[in-house]
């Protein structure tokens, strides 16, 4: 607090405040010079250390002499109490790559101004740290301080940015006060990844005549707020050959992927093919196709036999590669449906990326070939 005093007599002085020390009192300026009749100003500052009634006789001297008055100040010093208005935050689910914001309110219900220090609690040291903790204007974050009004309240952002898909994270913030209570902050919120799904699962080209180059779309659409980065494990010049293998869909938005069936011989094909994504599990689908010439037409195959062979094979009822001859019983539609590229598990698409499909007819050998160093001036050595 600020007063006055005045200088009433005839005579100019310098003048000293006297205060003892330690003191929970500061006043400045401690020195100073008034003319006859001028008024001088003093700041009285109090600086509790517990919560205690303080009194001071601060003692002004002229000219370096006896005090010529002497002043009283007194003051109680309490403690602050803060509390949160709200002290379990969840965010809920949100996109990985995305920053989700929410507020609180940290309140002081004291009659006296109280500082804070926000500080993450001990035992979560070896987070990840995806969540942080600040005042609304962003410069505080977890370990940096702050100060609110007696009776006031200030902001709280809270920010969680979420780094792995599928995990669950949770984080404790303490708010404390020097003398006074601690406020405790519980933070919790889910990471997923992108929803992104395919316009279709299956696509039957019937029949076409070899020379013949038939097309289809499919769609990869991204329904989340945030990009997707996507690519898919199959050839671009094979038999189903691909104008794109790979990019980035917006948010929002949708990649247009134009699927050509190129046979060069008479025969029945099929293949599953796999669309990875980033934080995100794979998708997939069907593609069939029957090609024939002038001199050899086979049979046309559709999707609907793949899911029923395919189902025969899962059952035991055939084994992989054997003709689909008639067994004890007949797949039921259920089990059928199983076998599409829709219903298949996340965790089975993404295995069919290293390892061989069970229900393939056709084996190799070995899964992988191993050239070693090879030099570029002679030719390698053929492995089979």
């Amino acid at each position: 607090k600020d007063f006055a005093f005045v200088n009433d007599g005839d005579e100019p002085f310098e003048y000293e405040w006297k205060i003892p020390s330690p003191c929970a009192f500061a006043l400045s300026p401690l020195t100073g010079r008034l003319k006859p009749g001028e008024t001088g100003m003093a700041r009285a500052e109090f600086t509790p250390e517990d919560a205690s009634v303080s009194v001071l006789r601060a003692a002004l001297v002229l000219n370096g002499g006896v005090a010529a008055s002497e002043t009283k100040i007194s003051a109680v010093g309490k403690f602050p109490y803060v509390r949160l208005s709200e002290r379990v935050v969840d965010f809920g689910d949100v996109v990985v790559g995305k920053t989700t914001e929410l507020c609180v309110w940290l309140v002081n219900q004291s009659v006296v101004g109280a500082s804070y220090a926000i500080e993450r609690v001990a035992d979560d040291a070896l987070h990840d740290h995806v969540f942080r903790v600040g005042s609304k204007n962003g410069r505080l974050w977890d370990g940096a301080e702050g100060r609110i009004d007696a009776s006031g309240k200030e902001m709280i952002k809270l920010v969680y940015t979420p780094s792995v898909p599928g995990m669950f994270s949770t984080e404790t913030f303490k708010f404390i006060t020097p003398g006074g209570n601690v406020a405790v902050l519980l933070l919790k919120g889910t990471a997923i990844g992108p929803k992104v799904s395919l316009s279709l699962h299956k696509i039957n080209f019937n029949s076409a005549e070899i020379g013949k180059t038939p097309t289809r779309t499919v769609q990869i659409e991204n329904d989340s707020d945030v990009s997707c980065h996507w690519q898919i494990n199959s050839e671009t010049l094979g038999v189903f050959s691909l104008d794109a293998d790979r990019g980035v869909i917006p948010p929002k938005s949708a990649a247009t992927v134009t699927v050509t069936f190129t046979p060069i011989e008479c025969a029945n094909y099929h293949k599953r093919v796999v669309v990875t994504l980033r934080d995100a599990p794979p998708l997939a689908f069907d593609a069939v196709g029957t090609s024939y010439d002038s001199k050899r037409r086979p049979a046309p195959m559709y999707l609907s036999h793949v899911e029923a062979y395919r189902a025969r094979c899962a059952l035991g009822l055939i084994s992989p590669g054997q003709p689909p001859i008639a067994g004890d019983r007949e797949p039921y539609e259920e089990e059928v449906a199983a076998q599409e590229a829709a219903a298949a598990p996340p965790s089975d698409t993404f295995g069919s990326l290293f390892e061989p499909d069970a229900h393939c007819g056709v084996s190799l050998d070995v899964t992988d070939l191993d050239f070693g160093a090879c030099s570029t001036t002679r030719l390698v050595e053929a492995k089979t």
